[in-house]
């Protein structure tokens, strides 16, 4: 029996719901069990002269049933959509960012969405999606909208092994779905020429460092066609930015998957580079796989 499983956190919100339903369909494809958490602190609120006090302790059990009553009613939702599929809950007192990333190190996946009671992106990925993508231990997923299935499943790899956990993730994804894999090498390799000209385009990498990556991929391709002989594997070398050119085929893709440390045309990465971009700006779900994470 696996000991993995789906944990999806949400705050009650339309985005978390949509964030609620990937999961479920991820836990129904692989054939774990999923959980749904909901964690909340206890808030810090002022007091009639104005002085900030801790709220009591005879206050959190309304809120904590409220809670209850939220995920008991989303747990019913997703057993009426996905029959047999195992649902339980976690109610969780304590900060969510915390709770999700030591949660990573368990077997599985994490699901959050990108957008919380505010309704802007940026705010939550200024909090907990981005703690938890920075930190976390195992396959993060990050669902800003919920994407169109094309039957793609695109992956940033680089010249290194550091992304051959994101593409083993990617790999098994793409089995699971009967989906393509896409394994994208981006080359931004391009000196820096300061400029006033916000259209001045990148010039073409050299030829040598392209040709480089070209064998490269290759052999990468050539590598995961031995692990997964049924899988259709597909690759391309991208004179670019990795950021944008992720995100802009994230509008055609199911799934982006992305390393959370990498070498070369991914030098940078992570957070506050390549993955934090992409994560912010996609257009459909994301994997954030760390680079010691396991191959589930």
């Amino acid at each position: 029996m696996s000991t993995h499983r789906v944990l999806v956190g949400t705050d009650g919100s339309a985005q978390a719901r949509v964030a609620v339903s990937w999961a479920a369909s991820q836990a129904r494809r692989r054939g774990w069990p999923l959980v749904i958490a909901m964690a909340h602190e206890p808030l810090l609120m002022w007091g009639i002269a104005g002085s900030p006090g801790v709220m009591a302790s005879a206050d959190l059990p309304p809120m904590r049933n409220d809670a209850a009553e939220v995920l008991e009613r989303l747990a019913q939702e997703v057993r009426g959509e996905h029959p047999g599929l195992e649902v339980s809950v976690a109610d969780v007192i304590g900060a969510a960012a915390g709770y999700l990333t030591e949660a990573s190190a368990e077997p599985g996946l994490v699901v959050i969405g990108t957008r919380g009671l505010g309704g802007l992106r940026a705010s939550l990925l200024g909090g907990v999606a981005d703690e938890v993508v920075t930190y976390a231990r195992g396959p993060v997923a990050v669902i800003g909208e919920e994407g169109v299935d094309t039957g793609t499943i695109v992956v940033g790899v680089d010249e290194g092994d550091a992304s051959a956990a994101a593409v083993e993730f990617a790999a098994d994804e793409a089995r699971l779905r009967g989906a393509t894999l896409d394994l994208v090498r981006c080359l931004d390799v391009a000196p820096h020429v300061p400029t006033t000209n916000a259209l001045a385009v990148m010039p073409p990498a050299d030829e040598e460092v392209e040709e480089a990556a070209r064998a490269s991929l290759a052999t990468l391709l050539g590598t995961v066609a031995d692990r997964h002989p049924d899988l259709a594997v597909t690759g391309r070398v991208v004179c670019g930015a990795a950021a944008p050119t992720l995100v802009d085929a994230s509008r055609e893709a199911s799934l982006v998957v992305v390393g959370s440390r990498g070498r070369g045309g991914f030098t940078g990465l992570l957070l506050g580079s390549t993955s934090r971009k992409t994560v912010r700006d996609a257009h459909g779900p994301v994997v954030v796989v760390p680079s010691s994470a396991a191959a589930g």
